[in-house]
């Protein structure tokens, strides 16, 4: 087939404006790291959106699996074209770059790996509630954290940590205060 073969025989290639061109990348919104609720109910995933010419905003959100059919969403989550699913809520402010969410194994907890509150973007190990609230910091390591996973009991988070030569001579590598549990609580 030729060119104009190809062509609808009004233009030829030279003529056609870009659908997309480079430049139109920074704009786009991007939508990566879905994971499922144990209950199957929901998928938390991480919505990035530009925020200026060179940097861009990471935040987690939420979208109910199991909305009521008859509900006025447009959303067609599970792919079928009855529209059934959920309207994606954000779960997490727009402070920092968030990444990685991942259910405890009960559900009732997520975490996740966030830049917020840190002078040096060294992204640290948070966790909040699946039913709203406050998210709260449970590291604060060298380096910062990544590949992130809970343990089957829901007791612990694993995590990667990158640590420089002078971190690991410092001891720096390997302290994590005691209090920064995921399952520590604060008795009052």
């Amino acid at each position: 087939m030729t060119d104009s073969q190809a062509d609808d025989g009004d233009e030829t290639d030279g003529d056609r404006e870009p659908l997309i061109e480079a430049s139109d990348y920074h704009d786009l919104v991007r939508v990566g790291e879905p994971r499922v609720h144990p209950d199957g109910d929901r998928v938390a995933f991480v919505r990035t959106v530009p925020d200026g010419d060179d940097s861009y905003e990471a935040t987690v959100y939420v979208v109910d699996l199991d909305a009521d059919a008859d509900a006025d969403v447009d959303a067609d989550v599970d792919g079928d074209g009855d529209g059934e699913g959920g309207e994606p809520t954000q779960f997490t402010v727009a402070e920092g770059r968030d990444s990685s969410p991942r259910y405890s194994p009960s559900g009732d907890r997520l975490a996740f790996v966030s830049t917020r509150g840190a002078d040096d973007d060294r992204p640290q190990l948070w966790v909040l509630p699946t039913t709203g609230g406050e998210a709260r910091q449970v590291t604060n390591v060298a380096g910062g954290v990544s590949s992130i996973e809970w343990s089957p009991d829901g007791e612990r988070i694993v995590f990667t940590q990158q640590s420089t030569a002078e971190d690991r001579e410092e001891g720096r590598d390997t302290s994590v205060p005691r209090s920064s549990s995921p399952t520590s609580r604060t008795r009052g």
